[in-house]
């Protein structure tokens, strides 16, 4: 991918996705492996409750923490958020036999099994 194409990426993302921290992709890689906690919480407090992460060699990453927005993200229908398209990208974090990557029936089973009654 040319710079060119890179930036205007990178420049639409930052226009539809939340806020992020203004840092080299490098750096929030950096913070994300070393000092997950404490970089993610910075980030919490100076950004809010969702923001934007940029790592190196991945899409972008949108950090919730608001109970509402997690509830509505885990009470939404897997056919519209399709959770194994995207979420191999969290298959280092919850491994590779993980519901969330999992697809329709089998992903709704383990999420059902994980959200409370």
């Amino acid at each position: 991918m040319s710079l060119t194409k890179t930036n205007s990426l990178h420049a639409r993302l930052s226009r539809e996705l939340p806020p992020t921290p203004p840092l080299p992709a490098l750096l929030q890689t950096l913070g994300c492996q070393r000092w997950p906690l404490t970089y993610l919480e910075r980030c919490r407090a100076r950004y809010g409750n969702t923001f934007t992460a940029y790592p190196l060699d991945m899409p972008p990453l949108v950090f919730l923490s608001d109970l509402d927005d997690i509830r509505a993200v885990l009470k939404a229908s897997p056919e519209v958020l399709h959770p194994g398209a995207g979420a191999a990208v969290i298959a280092p974090l919850v491994g590779k036999s993980s519901f969330m990557l999992a697809e329709e029936e089998e992903h709704m089973s383990g999420r059902g099994a994980v959200v409370p009654a």
